[in-house]
């Protein structure tokens, strides 16, 4: 009983190399809407710039980076440790399952930001901050 065979190896690079594409994703609309955040808080809320805000987002960008690389390489090991352990799982499942795990835990994440980024371009022309935020999310 090998749990670690070629193939999950092999699943595992195919869907770290899709994380790492998504995650890129996620790292430019994380840093659009933290650039939106700095100008609508320090020129249009008049708030003072805060460099503990910035750092803070780059800590919350290497955690969510590193949650979603370790939530994917747990589902990738799902199927297999299903099959290992006799609850054999159809093979058009296991790319399914793979798919969704990689694809949606990016997209969550990066949609989200686009839609906060977006808003707050938006403001940031209009000249009014987001409607329904006292204070802009960095």
């Amino acid at each position: 009983m090998i749990f670690l065979d070629a193939n999950i190896v092999d699943v595992l690079l195919m869907n770290l190399t899709h994380v790492g594409i998504g995650l890129s994703i996620f790292l430019f609309a994380y840093l659009s809407n933290m650039c939106f955040g700095i100008w609508q808080n320090t020129k249009i809320l008049g708030e003072p710039f805060d460099w503990n805000k910035i750092l803070n987002s780059f800590i919350k960008i290497i955690c969510v980076g590193a949650g979603i690389v370790l939530l994917v390489m747990a589902v990738t090991f799902i199927v297999p440790f299903a099959s290992a352990v006799g609850l054999e799982i159809p093979k058009e499942y296991e790319s399914v399952i793979n798919l969704i795990a990689t694809i949606s835990a990016c997209l969550y994440a990066s949609l989200r930001y686009i839609k906060e980024a977006w808003d707050k371009m938006g403001c940031i022309f209009n000249g009014k901050k987001v409607e329904g935020k006292e204070k802009a999310e960095e």
